[in-house]
């Protein structure tokens, strides 16, 4: 697997929050959900996929802004970055989480919630996600396809 870098072990294992309270199993079914949408995709689609996304409210997102170290998400292709943590564990390879890189009308974590929920302002999409866990990575770009 390649290197998940510094920032993943400050925002998947930092802070010990309620949030991440997610099981393996859950995790797996928002991961396959995901799997169903192609970028770029409106908020619309999203709540076609993820219904009422109640489980959202269980778990943390970061609005990345600042990075010391890697991530797989494309940095270089502008819009607004964020990490979803879906599980927590007491080291990497139990952690689950989806990176996500928007369009710059969602600029905020509560503006992703709302999104990934199905309100959204009608510019805002997700135009490029990657799903990690141990062992598995998922990555698809707004060319729908999974890059190289």
């Amino acid at each position: 697997m390649k290197n998940l870098g510094t920032i993943f072990a400050v925002i998947l294992l930092g802070s010990m929050s309620s949030a991440g309270a997610m099981t393996a199993t859950e995790a797996a079914k928002i991961f396959s959900q995901f799997e169903e949408l192609k970028p770029p995709f409106d908020a619309a689609s999203a709540r076609r996929v993820f219904g009422d996304a109640k489980w959202i409210d269980s778990v943390e997102v970061r609005h990345v802004t600042i990075i010391a170290g890697s991530m797989l998400i494309s940095m270089d292709r502008g819009g607004e970055i964020f990490v979803i943590n879906l599980v927590r564990g007491s080291s990497m390879k139990d952690c689950w989480w989806v990176e996500v890189r928007t369009t710059n009308a969602i600029r905020s974590e509560a503006t992703l919630r709302d999104f990934l929920r199905g309100k959204a302002p009608p510019d805002a999409r997700i135009v490029e996600y990657v799903c990690v866990t141990y062992g598995i990575l998922k990555r698809v770009g707004e060319e729908n396809r999974v890059p190289e």
